[in-house]
């Protein structure tokens, strides 16, 4: 049985630690992969939306990747095609709200939440309702 994105979403929250490193430094080249988020359980968001897209693709999931902004600043998140519609996947937010948190997100919720972005790197809408 394949694992559900709930439960890879709450996987990485109790595994991974938002880790928030300058760029260019040694460690930021670290912490936006996935192997650091999974053997460190360290990662920022990059290396988070990059552990979700290993685990869902693994799963059996569609995912891709979407940047964009929250409320900090640049962010990086996940999309996920289910029944043939696509909706966003913030596991770096999941971190802080733990079992609580909703998994898919449609476009209502990504406003909601104060995601935005000017164009999706997949050409993909948030269709999902």
């Amino acid at each position: 049985m394949h694992p559900t994105l709930e439960q890879l979403q709450q996987y990485l929250a109790a595994h991974v630690c938002y880790e928030n490193t300058r760029q260019g430094t040694v460690r930021y080249g670290e912490i936006v992969s996935c192997i650091t988020a999974l053997e460190e359980g360290k990662a920022n968001c990059q290396g988070i939306s990059d552990a979700m897209y290993l685990l869902g693709t693994l799963a059996g999931y569609r995912m891709g990747y979407q940047q964009g902004y929250n409320p900090q600043g640049a962010h990086l998140w996940n999309t996920v095609m289910l029944m043939e519609k696509t909706y966003a996947l913030d596991a770096t937010f999941a971190l802080s709200c733990g079992d609580e948190c909703a998994v898919t997100l449609d476009r209502q919720a990504c406003i909601d939440r104060g995601l935005r972005w000017e164009c999706w790197a997949e050409e993909k809408k948030i269709t999902g309702d």
